[in-house]
Order: C-alpha cells, then structure tokens, then sequence
C-alpha cells in the first residue's frame, strides 16, 4: 500500500503522544480500527510492529522495532536536545517498542547533584588530599594524586624526624613524626646485687645512674662492587649507627643483712652520648 496522503493515525505519532481523530479520513488511504500506518514501511500495521521515529533534529531518523537495546554515541542519541547537554551523556541504549522509543541515558553526578563530564575531577570533601572523578563508566570513584614530597621528607630526616604514612591534609605530604635523638638521660634507683652466698645487698638510699638513649636513624644494607676485580666477590655494606656514650664508673656500696659492705665499681656516670657505628653484637 502506497499512501500520498495519511490520516492522523500513524506509527512516528504514537511516540510523541498525540491525539488521533475519532475518524480517519484520508484521500490516499484509511487504516483499520487498531491499525497504525507506518511511512518506512508504507503500509498498515498494528501497534506492536510500529517502527519508531525521531525528528528533534530536523533530520527524520527511523528506529527498528525490537526488543533490544542499541547504544548509541552521545551525539547520536535519540533525545531531545533541550533534555540535556551532551557532553554530559556516559552512556545512551534505546529500543523501539510499539511505536515509543524508550532511552536509558547515564549520566555522573557529585554529591550535590551536579552533572560531571566523563573524567573531570574535583575535590574530595572527605579527603583533603583526595580527589573524585567520572570514570568512563559514569561512576564516581575516589582517587589520591600523587604529590611531590621529595624536599618535605628530606627535610624531615635532616631535623631528627620520622615520615609516617599518615599525610598532613594541608601539604598532603607524610607528617613527620619527631623522635628521641640520643642524648644523656638519668633515674634515681634502689640498686641490689648478691654476695657470694646468695645474699642479696642493696643500696641505703636510690643511686643517680645515667644513661644514652634515643634514636639514630635506620640501618641500611647495600652491596659493594669495589673488590670485585681483586677478589672476585661481592661484599655487602652494612651501615647502622647506635645511640651510645663514654661512661665514667664510680663507687657504689650495698649493705648486706650480715652488716657487711660490699663496694662495686659501676659505669654509671655519663660524659656524652652519640650515635656511633653498632657492633656485630647489637
């Protein structure tokens, strides 16, 4: 059936939701009650077989009846244009059902609802060092930029710091943590020794001892190639530094239960502290 002229029941209205005449007359041709006629197939069908068809661009596009989805790019989506901007669109799947054209259109919105483009980033407001963006997925997923602490962390092991693994949110660079340098630290203690036959002695009043303690960096392991012509080895180069200090020793006495007392020679007086090289033994 060829029509020139059709009356107001057609299958591109069916989409748009117009109203159809309670008569159809048309000088060209008349479809039956329940009949549509369609003008890519030129001729009448009913509801179910109607192909789709779109028009917001002044450039009539026909859509396959179907039951499945078709993706389309987002300047080929089948929407109208005031719908939304499409530099906004992720992802667009229409199908063509009885005549309507039904499109699934994804979009990527922040928490305030405000449409992102696919892979624009923004900040974080849970993570001060983080940042958000649309995957090409349309999703919103969080992400931490990598940032250039080089002279922070330096500058951190040259005043005696640690790095941690916790950032600082205003240089979003590692917080450095200060620690113990080794230095001459003293208590006051009751000290007791044994005598010969298992008696314990002590101090009359607590003894002043002093002592190194503190920090002094992290050991490192590395190999050397110096004595490989000569040997034919390689050695690998320990280096580890210990907080000690030149002790003094002094006079102590304990007094024992039998009245006796005994005198011992103890390094406990301090005259520096320092980090030196450890022994194999520390």
């Amino acid at each position: 059936m060829d029509c020139t002229n059709v009356c107001d029941k057609t299958c591109a209205q069916v989409g748009y939701e117009c109203s159809f005449s309670d008569e159809c007359y048309s000088e060209g041709c008349q479809c039956a009650d329940g009949m549509y006629y369609d003008e890519a197939l030129k001729s009448c069908v009913e509801k179910q077989y109607c192909n789709c068809y779109y028009n917001a661009t002044g450039e009539p596009r026909v859509f396959t009846s179907g039951l499945n989805y078709t993706s389309y790019s987002p300047e080929d989506c089948p929407i109208e244009d005031n719908e939304l901007d499409r530099e906004f669109i992720y992802e667009c799947r229409c199908k063509c059902e009885r005549g309507e054209l039904e499109c699934e259109v994804k979009t990527c919105k922040d928490s305030n609802g405000t449409l992102r483009e696919p892979g624009e980033e923004w900040e974080n407001p849970d993570d001060p060092c983080g940042l958000l963006k649309c995957d090409k997925h349309g999703n919103v997923v969080p992400f931490t930029p990598e940032h250039d602490c080089e002279s922070e962390i330096a500058e951190c092991y040259r005043n005696g710091g640690q790095p941690s693994h916790v950032n600082d949110p205003d240089t979003c660079c590692p917080i450095c943590n200060n620690v113990e340098t080794c230095e001459r630290k003293n208590e006051t203690v009751t000290l007791k020794t044994k005598d010969y036959d298992g008696t314990e002695c002590f101090t009359e009043e607590p003894v002043l001892i002093e002592y190194c303690s503190g920090q002094c960096g992290s050991s490192t392991r590395s190999l050397s190639f110096d004595s490989l012509e000569e040997t034919g080895t390689v050695e690998i180069m320990t280096v580890c530094e210990c907080c000690d200090g030149i002790f003094n020793t002094q006079s102590v006495e304990f007094m024992c239960p039998n009245g006796d007392v005994k005198v011992l020679e103890l390094p406990i007086e301090v005259s520096s502290c320092a980090c030196s090289s450890c022994s194999e033994d520390e």
